[in-house]
């Protein structure tokens, strides 16, 4: 259970902030000219068909998280950067901040458009149907994956399970500390699936990870409600 329970602690700290549009957005467009605003608008009404069906969120939910979009673009790039994420008090003060605004970037660019927005969010929300249930669970559990592998390097170390905890427990928790719920974690993992103990445990794969959560709890608990 303590997989989950971290899990549930990244999912609580990814949409802290986010989807709560709060004082900066009371200004839908704020110090903006009208040209930028219709500019943005006409944006908006481009993409938003292609939003709805690739994220499976409803018309009043797009209408909602694009509001959410324009108030944390400060410049109105019609993209959101490390800046832009760095203005969520919420997330900002929360211990995997950093790791979080990773989690919306892209790769390539460094930079948050509102499409990918929508779609990293759409990780948490409910499903239509079973099918969509089970995809909606794995890519639940590969937003995780992403979170534990800290250095990026495609597989769970002892280490980034470490780092993970000493970002999440501060600096001020010892190192002994964090190792015993690192090895805690290691044994639960070693009872459910898999024969490792702490000294000899490695590195794990997706699908080494995905075997020790319980799917269910990782789909209820990290749902938006």
């Amino acid at each position: 259970m303590i997989f989950e329970v971290l899990c549930l602690f990244i999912c609580v700290t990814a949409l802290t902030g986010l989807l709560n549009i709060g004082r900066r957005s009371s200004r839908y467009f704020p110090k903006t000219s009208l040209s930028d605003r219709n500019i943005y608008n006409s944006y908006y009404e481009r993409i938003k068909n292609s939003v709805i069906e690739a994220t499976g969120f409803s018309p009043k939910d797009i209408d909602y998280l694009f509001r959410r979009f324009v108030s944390l673009d400060q410049s109105n790039k019609r993209y959101l950067d490390t800046m832009d994420f760095h203005g969520i008090s919420g997330l900002c003060q929360n211990v995997l901040g950093e790791q979080v605004i990773e989690m919306f970037l892209h790769t390539e660019t460094g930079h948050c458009d509102f499409m990918h927005f929508c779609k990293v969010l759409a990780t948490f929300r409910k499903s239509r149907n079973e099918e969509e249930k089970k995809q909606l669970i794995q890519k639940k559990i590969e937003l995780i994956y992403e979170m534990f592998d800290v250095n990026s390097d495609g597989k769970i170390t002892r280490e980034d399970i470490v780092i993970l905890l000493r970002h999440m427990m501060g600096e001020k928790v010892c190192i002994t500390t964090i190792n015993s719920i690192a090895q805690r974690m290691i044994y639960e993992g070693k009872t459910r699936k898999g024969n490792h103990t702490f000294d000899d445990f490695t590195s794990m794969n997706i699908e080494q990870f995905t075997s020790l959560l319980d799917k269910e709890y990782v789909y209820t608990h990290m749902s938006i409600k």
